[in-house]
């Protein structure tokens, strides 16, 4: 038995596939952020405070 594809599937397909990518790389870019807020807090205050000191 042959299973035909419908074209309506090929969009449902697609949307999942984008909802699931979309999902994916929201998890990573939290995820990211979570750890890196207070990196690069220290980070910029360290930079912030050399710009700082050359000038004053």
């Amino acid at each position: 038995m042959k299973l035909e594809r419908h074209r309506g599937s090929d969009k449902a397909q697609a949307t999942v596939e984008y909802l699931l990518v979309t999902v994916a790389f929201l998890i990573l870019f939290t995820s990211i952020y979570g750890f890196l807020q207070d990196v690069l807090k220290t980070v910029f205050m360290k930079a912030g405070f050399l710009i700082l000191k050359a000038y004053y």
